[in-house]
């Protein structure tokens, strides 16, 4: 939205550099405000709501999956929605931000300038139901005690392993709760922590766990496809975070052919779940878009190409880090000139964070915060 604005208020800035509008034609956000920013025809809301029901409009931008004769659940390399792209605008009127920057209606390009966040798709999305449905199916599967002593046996092995890790969960600790089972584990499991990076946590976790805690549960073909899954996610994410913006052929094809690996194992354990009878594995229209920026990155590596964009670089934890950075220090001052108070104090907070006391800026550079 900031792009947009700044176009129409300084349109004349990008007169004559085509380059630079090109840039600022990447709009990343959640998916719901991107449908409704985008005043999209198809979205993540487009999904069908229950089996067999037809869904004409579709669930994605930029293809046609979800409608009829196009599945969105195939995650397979060449699936039928790849024969779809860009076939039609998403839209009935172009989008005000687009508008703003003098776009054409009959650019058919532009729906590619609305990027998937994988950050929310993942950590957010189908990495939790990941987390939370294998979870379940390993504490059906441990030994004697009812389900509060084995959630209790779980945390235990959660708290050895963190003592090694050192890597702590912002949620705590291990609880029915967490894993939305307080009724049971005939309910479907959801991922109820509200920070993502907990989903990370528990993915390194459970491949810690399912890999070397045989004695404790009794492995299923489930519990055995599922760490195959969360191994192979947690290489295409380890792989995507130690890059850059731009990663080199041999990283997106190794990050894109593990992310397509997640995906073929998380669609094996949902479709074996249901043949079993149990609700597990919820399949979501962020599996598409997962799918989409995986496949992107491996067909990009395999393509040769010297530099291929990191699926992360339109994730947008970053952005929701700093407002909530503002949001803190929002709550500290009075109501009375709120936003000046905020505006002075992050950019005092922004001053230390620059300038420590064996750097601190010298007499003669302006305060970075003049207080009145």
């Amino acid at each position: 939205m900031m792009s947009a604005l700044a176009a129409r208020d300084q349109l004349h800035l990008l007169h004559g550099s085509c380059d630079l509008l090109e840039w600022w034609r990447r709009f990343a956000k959640d998916n719901p405000f991107l449908a409704k920013a985008g005043h999209l025809l198809r979205s993540y809301a487009r999904v069908a709501k229950k089996t067999g029901e037809s869904t004409s409009n579709g669930i994605c931008w930029l293809c046609l999956a979800g409608t009829d004769g196009v599945v969105f659940e195939n995650f397979n390399l060449h699936p039928e929605w790849s024969h779809t792209m860009y076939d039609s605008l998403p839209w009935r009127e172009l989008p005000p931000f687009f508008r703003a920057l003098g776009c054409s209606d009959e650019d058919t390009t532009l729906p590619q300038c609305l990027f998937f966040d994988c950050w929310h798709n993942f950590h957010g999305g189908l990495g939790k139901h990941m987390v939370a449905s294998t979870a379940v199916e390993v504490l059906q599967n441990m030994g004697q005690g009812n389900l509060q002593t084995r959630v209790q046996q779980l945390n235990d092995a959660y708290e050895a392993w963190r003592e090694v890790s050192k890597l702590k969960l912002h949620c705590g600790r291990l609880d029915k709760e967490l894993f939305g089972i307080e009724s049971g584990t005939m309910a479907c499991p959801t991922g109820t922590w509200s920070k993502f990076n907990d989903t990370r946590i528990l993915m390194s976790f459970l491949e810690h766990f399912l890999s070397n805690n045989g004695q404790q549960y009794v492995a299923t073909r489930i519990t055995r496809e599922a760490l195959a899954g969360i191994r192979a996610a947690n290489v295409c994410f380890r792989t995507c975070y130690s890059s850059g913006f731009w990663m080199t052929a041999a990283e997106a094809e190794r990050a894109g052919a593990a992310g397509l690996h997640f995906l073929a194992s998380y669609s094996r354990v949902a479709m074996w779940a249901l043949e079993e009878g149990r609700i597990r594995y919820p399949m979501m229209p962020k599996a598409h878009y997962l799918h989409h920026s995986f496949r992107d990155m491996f067909l990009a590596g395999r393509s040769g190409s010297t530099w291929c964009q990191n699926a992360l670089s339109s994730s947008v934890q970053m952005d929701e880090d700093f407002i909530g950075q503002i949001a803190r220090l929002s709550r500290r001052v009075g109501s009375q000139l709120l936003m000046q108070r905020t505006v002075q104090r992050y950019l005092l907070a922004l001053h230390l964070e620059l300038y420590d006391e064996d750097s601190a800026p010298s007499s003669s550079r302006k305060p970075c915060v003049q207080m009145p």
